[in-house]
This record gives structure tokens, sequence and C-alpha cells, in this order.
């Protein structure tokens, strides 16, 4: 496990929004990143709620959450469902008590030219509807060391796409 600070997963993060950021420059009039070490309390409570990431396109405003891994080593997205399990605290995904975002950003830091964008409610009813969650293993995260007992499911990249609730989005400099 590696030993990584909460401020080292945020400068991950950070990475990816910067991988993204002209992708949302070409499909949004404006865009507001509310992640990063300085936020202000109210922004952070924001993000815990909605996202890291307001954007807006014709009025109208999209709420989203990114999530950003150094590799994609499984073809899985981890879709957390203990942000601590021990504290029985529920984690991101989870319908109650997770993050109300309208579409996850899910970014692999070694594909450069790719992300993949889920529709969280939608992802949501696909997962609990017929209990198709329960079909992936629950696992507890490891790759870094943290204090928080986090928890979720592994759930194929290819599932998700061909249940329709994800899309991969491939766009190189040509097409920005």
């Amino acid at each position: 496990m590696k030993n990584l600070s909460y401020y080292d997963c945020l400068q991950i993060e950070d990475q990816g929004y910067e991988l993204i950021r002209p992708y949302l420059k070409k499909n949004f009039d404006e865009f507001v990143y509310v992640q990063g070490k300085r936020r202000a309390d109210f922004l952070k409570a924001f993000q815990i709620n909605y996202g890291d990431l307001i954007a807006k396109k014709n009025n109208e405003l999209v709420f989203i959450d990114l999530k950003t891994e150094t590799q994609n080593k499984y073809g899985n997205f981890f879709l957390e469902t203990w942000s601590n399990k021990a504290r029985g605290k529920p984690g991101w995904f989870m319908p109650e008590g997770g993050v109300r975002a309208d579409y996850l950003y899910y970014i692999f830091l070694d594909q450069k030219n790719s992300f993949y964008i889920i529709d969280l409610p939608k992802a949501r009813t696909w997962a609990f509807a017929d209990n198709r969650l329960h079909n992936y293993p629950e696992k507890r995260q490891n790759k870094y060391d943290q204090l928080n007992d986090t928890w979720g499911r592994c759930v194929k990249i290819n599932d998700a796409i061909a249940s329709g609730i994800a899309a991969e989005i491939i766009f190189l400099p040509d097409n920005l």
C-alpha cells in the first residue's frame, strides 16, 4: 500500500481536472472547479454534497464529481459503498448519504486521450433496482494507506458501458 496523504490524492485529482479541462471548455459555457487544498469551508460542504465541478450549458447547471486514478490497471470503476465502513459512513456512490452530482467523470491518468462519463442517477438505478451491484465484489480500498476504512464495488467498465450508464469520451488535441 502506498502511503499517500489526503493532499497527495488531491494532487492526483487536480491532474485529472487539468486533463479534462479542454473538454470542459469546449462543451460548457462556464464551469467552476470547487476542489483544492485552499478551498473555503462552504465550498468543501458543496463539494461533499454535489461534486467537484459546477458547469453551465444553455443556462442549465450540471453538477459533476471527478474520480481520478493514476492508471486503469484492472478495467474497473471503483464505486464507493463505504467512506468509512467501521463508522457506518456511506460512500459517494450510495443513494442515501452519497454525492448528489448529475455525472461522474472517471479519469485514468494513463489514458491521456479519453475519460468516462457516468450518469450517476441512472447508474444508481441500474445498480440497486435489481440488486446488480452485488454481482461485483465489495473490496476494501488498498491502493493507498489512509485512516478511513473505505470499501467499494469494482464494476467492469465494459459492463457499465454495455448497460448504458457510462460512455467513453475520446478526445484528441485536434478535436478539442
